[in-house]
């Protein structure tokens, strides 16, 4: 069950807003005492980390991200600008390590940014993995490794239309490019990944 607090900081609004969400009905949830209390499945599905701004459209940021001539955006709106380049699923692999030698993923985050980038720090225990599917994949890969929607779950499962993932994805069999990683890195690290995502930025890469 999470708090108020946790689930404002998971959708990046105010914990004022989380209320009216739920006084409205749009987000269950069940009043212990003087506290609400929210089921992890009930805002899983729900947007998450979506800071304002308006962003790219799922097509023109992958292009973006995949031209070498863009410029370094500002890295503290850089989560912001891409946030659409694919969707997003927060879920729980119990599994977890066999499931993301899954040939269909490509591994971002922390994890690519640690290969390609070897001043940046391996990913935390509690952070998230993030990883790229295509769509047409996505359902059969749930169900093949049981994964369930949680909002703390531990994998960040991010899903691209099929002719979109073949076009940035078909460098590396395992690794999403660097600058997806940058991204990832400062969505879903926030402040510590800025200095990783700039570093990454700069970097082609070298499929694996």
């Amino acid at each position: 069950m999470l708090s108020v607090l946790e689930v404002s900081e998971l959708l990046n609004v105010s914990s004022r807003r989380v209320r009216a969400l739920i006084a409205d009905g749009r987000i269950p949830a069940q009043l212990i005492g003087k506290t609400w209390a929210i089921r992890n499945e009930d805002i899983a599905l729900l947007p998450q980390n979506r800071p304002s701004g308006r962003p790219l459209t799922a097509v023109n940021a992958l292009n973006e991200l995949a031209s070498t001539s863009t410029p370094l955006p500002d890295i503290a709106t850089m989560s912001s600008r891409y946030r659409q380049r694919a969707s997003s699923l927060r879920l729980n692999v119990t599994q977890l390590q066999e499931a993301v030698r899954d040939a269909q993923l490509r591994l971002g985050g922390w994890d690519a940014a640690a290969y390609f980038d070897n001043k940046t720090l391996p990913r935390k225990l509690d952070d998230p993995v993030v990883a790229y599917i295509s769509h047409a994949h996505r359902d059969k890969w749930i169900e093949r490794h049981h994964a369930t929607p949680q909002a703390s779950g531990n994998l960040v499962l991010l899903t691209v239309s099929a002719p979109q993932f073949e076009k940035a994805f078909s460098v590396s069999q395992f690794l999403a490019p660097p600058r997806l990683s940058a991204v990832d890195v400062t969505e879903y690290g926030g402040e510590r990944g800025y200095a990783s995502a700039k570093r990454l930025w700069k970097l082609k890469g070298v499929a694996p």
